[in-house]
């Protein structure tokens, strides 16, 4: 390997880590703001539930399709939390 082939290479992978810091930044970011949104717009316990039950609907939906949930069930698990529901243990994994 070249010494420029292997500072191209050290530059791609210093900008990759780069750049995965920024992607987990704004996921950082969004679950907060989401979280934010869920306490403030969902007020009742009913409403609590039924945000949940479409969030689980959604994963399940995703999950048929092969798409990737392991970010939303983490956000329906912190929601569950700070509802104070803890609904009956499923085999979702």
């Amino acid at each position: 390997m070249t010494n420029e082939e292997r500072q191209l290479l050290e530059d791609t992978a210093r900008n990759l880590l780069l750049l995965l810091k920024k992607w987990d930044d704004a996921i950082a970011g969004m679950s907060v703001a989401i979280a934010e949104l869920y306490r403030a717009a969902v007020t009742t316990p009913e409403r609590k539930l039924v945000a949940i039950a479409r969030l689980n609907v959604q994963i399940d939906v995703m999950k048929q399709k092969d798409e990737s949930v392991l970010y939303l069930e983490g956000l329906v698990e912190q929601l569950e939390k700070w509802s104070g529901f803890a609904p009956p243990q499923t085999n979702r994994k």
